[in-house]
């Protein structure tokens, strides 16, 4: 129903957001090479999108929240 599809629609912008923030905190595989000891670099990237997530999982909750609320 149209109620669905406008909770599919939030899920699908919180996801493509999520997306948007981190597209640029990857590295390419050049840019790996390049790097004397990419370890610590690749743990850093680990470390933000756990930060990320994180923040991400109260407004999961929330859609959550809002999908299983009685009507």
């Amino acid at each position: 129903d149209s109620l669905d599809t406008a909770r599919n629609f939030d899920l699908m912008l919180l996801l493509n957001q999520s997306v948007e923030v981190n597209h640029d905190d990857f590295l390419l595989p050049e840019e790996i090479k390049n790097t004397i000891n990419p370890i610590p670099t690749l743990e850093s990237e680990i470390e933000d999108t756990t930060n990320l997530i994180s923040a991400l999982e109260p407004e999961i909750e929330n859609l959550e929240d809002y999908n299983y609320s009685p009507n």
